[in-house]
């Protein structure tokens, strides 16, 4: 209990509430996340069997559409002056990235935000903290850490981001170590903290989930000492406090051992990732909240056709005073003849079996997870969606404004927190960073530093930072490909007059190697060779053929079926299921094989 002297007494109550108000969201992100795992992840996750889990699918299928690689970040200046140091500055930047494994981080609070909140802290390590054992940043540099949100606090009385006046995390560091240290001002020395796998007010952590801890449980053993803190973030104070937590992971805020005036961007330490904003309140609806009711009756139902399946069997009834009847048919092989005295006091019957109507119920099912994800077939490429490839593309490219929306608001966390890494990068008084740049006319690499003299303070305003938005998605050879064909077929081939008369031509040889490259087949390389033989080659083949080597070709365009939609073939089964007939083109549609998976 925190005295009521106590300069941070106020704090600590508003910390405990808030805490208390964001308790039905942690339980809930446990929850989503335990269905998301399954039954088979350390045995404990559900305890219901998830034949088909369409929640980790959709949650694939957003990661790999959101980020997959480290973001293309470009510098930009009015001033002509500064665009030297501006380039100089793009290259320090991508090197930060990096080097502090940015992709990685962006991954979890990405995945984070899709259950929750998605929250970074980013900031630059003191010095002493980066000289601890088992300290994960080095002294000096920037970092970007993913805070979970079982370790975040938010002023939950506050309607928006800005207008909260505390947050913070709760974090570990190694006991020995922090004791030891000068960063920290111990008035009493605290206790290690034993691992736990419950919060504060007994719900589970996420972390646990895998441990086979279950809530409540006792705390258990660590191989080390650490010691668990809490850092809180003032605004309106531009400060930042540090508390130890007591046995519960409460901080103790009697007094503060460590408070650090925030030189840093004016948001703060911490930037948010949020995919689902509900007008008012801090808290989002996570896009995988309106997905676990549809798949969790999914499964219920393929459960239960699971069931009539196991129950179905087929029987051989016979009547009374025949048993030598049953006996000969029960050993008969197929296609035996068999004799039976008695053959109407014999008769097949079958029992159980799959209900029709619960099994199309299953398929309008997925059809309704697909829909309320986004179009998730399209984006995933997981099978046609239009009766033709050229038709399949185009929706594709145009899947789901879901998605996009989603992908606006992770580029717009991209960019706020590669602002707030620049900024660290720029102000630091004394770090050179060693960057190398290459010469578009020749490839060559030229080393450059980034020196502190040509970053003046009152220049960084002038810094406009720009990220792409496909450069965090991944593009497959495929797509990549495709791009390619289409740029020399639709633009530079029509241009070829243009292009001869500035001097300038189609590299035809380095096309071919850029195909063998994205096709992973490097025979195609051997295609070419030097018109000489090319000549011997062409006058060789006349001689054996006797016909000239000229051929005529005619080009015919025709659109390939893709076998239907996968939405026409359920359909399709769904009318089937119920007893009805198929129509004539849908019996054809079906003679047909399955939608192909999208390569793309």
């Amino acid at each position: 209990m925190v005295s009521p002297h106590s300069p941070f007494h106020k704090l600590s109550q508003a910390f405990e509430w808030s805490r208390l108000r964001m308790l039905p969201f942690r339980e809930e992100r446990v929850r989503n996340l335990k269905t998301y795992l399954g039954r088979h992840y350390n045995g404990e996750s559900t305890s219901e069997r998830v034949p088909v889990n369409m929640l980790e699918v959709a949650v694939q299928i957003y990661r790999r559409n959101l980020v997959t690689a480290n973001p293309s970040v470009r510098v930009r200046t009015d001033k002509k002056p500064l665009r030297p140091a501006a380039r100089k500055f793009q290259l320090a930047i991508t090197k930060v990235l990096k080097e502090i494994d940015f992709q990685e981080s962006m991954n979890t609070i990405v995945f984070d935000a899709l259950f929750g909140l998605g929250v970074a802290k980013i900031g630059i390590t003191d010095k002493a903290l980066g000289e601890m054992r088992g300290y994960l940043h080095d002294g000096g540099y920037p970092f970007m850490d993913a805070v979970d949100l079982d370790d975040l606090v938010l002023d939950m009385n506050a309607k928006h981001w800005e207008g909260m006046q505390f947050l913070g995390n709760r974090y570990e560091l190694p006991y020995e170590d922090a004791m030891e240290s000068d960063v920290f001002d111990f008035k009493k020395k605290p206790s290690p903290k034993p691992q736990q796998s419950y919060n504060e007010y007994g719900e589970m952590k996420v972390s646990s989930i895998g441990s086979k801890a279950t809530s409540g449980s006792a705390s258990y053993t660590r191989a080390k000492d650490v010691l668990e803190l809490w850092d809180i973030f003032m605004p309106f104070e531009q400060k930042v406090y540090t508390f130890p937590c007591d046995d519960r992971g409460t901080p103790m805020m009697d007094e503060a051992i460590r408070e650090v005036d925030w030189k840093g961007p004016e948001m703060g330490p911490y930037v948010p990732l949020s995919l689902g904003k509900v007008s008012g309140n801090l808290m989002p609806l996570p896009p995988i909240a309106n997905l676990v009711d549809l798949n969790d009756a999914l499964n219920r139902t393929f459960r239960k056709t699971v069931r009539q399946a196991d129950r179905q069997k087929t029987v051989t009834l016979v009547a009374a005073g025949s048993d030598e009847d049953g006996e000969r048919i029960l050993n008969s092989s197929d296609g035996d003849m068999v004799r039976v005295d008695r053959p109407e006091a014999t008769r097949e019957a079958r029992f159980g079996g799959v209900d029709q109507v619960s099994l199309a119920y299953s398929v309008q099912l997925r059809q309704l997870f697909d829909f309320m994800g986004g179009n998730l077939s399209a984006m995933g490429g997981l099978s046609a969606m239009a009766d033709t490839l050229g038709q399949e593309e185009i929706i594709k490219a145009s899947s789901s404004q879901k998605i996009q929306d989603m992908q606006s608001h992770v580029i717009l966390f991209a960019e706020r927190a590669v602002t707030a890494l620049a900024s660290w990068v720029w102000y630091d008084p004394v770090r050179n960073f060693e960057v190398l740049d290459t010469l578009e006319e020749t490839g060559l690499e030229i080393p450059l530093t980034f020196k502190p003299k040509d970053r003046k303070e009152s220049e960084f305003v002038e810094m406009n930072f720009d990220i792409s938005p496909s450069s965090m998605r991944e593009t497959s050879p495929e797509q990549k490909l495709a791009v390619l064909s289409n740029t020399i077929s639709n633009f530079l081939v029509p241009l070829t007059p243009n292009l001869q008369a500035q001097g300038l031509t189609i590299d035809a040889a380095s096309f071919i190697r850029q195909i063998a490259e994205l096709t992973n087949m490097p025979d195609i390389e051997n295609l070419l060779m030097p018109v000489g033989s090319m000549g011997e080659a062409t006058e060789m083949q006349q001689n054996q053929s006797g016909a000239p080597a000229e051929t005529t070709r005619n080009v015919v365009r025709e659109n390939i079926s893709t076998g239907g939609t996968q939405e026409s073939r359920d359909s399709a089964t769904i009318q089937s299921l119920m007893g009805n007939a198929m129509t004539p083109g849908q019996e054809q549609m079906m003679a047909q094989p399955g939608p192909r998976p999208s390569m793309g």
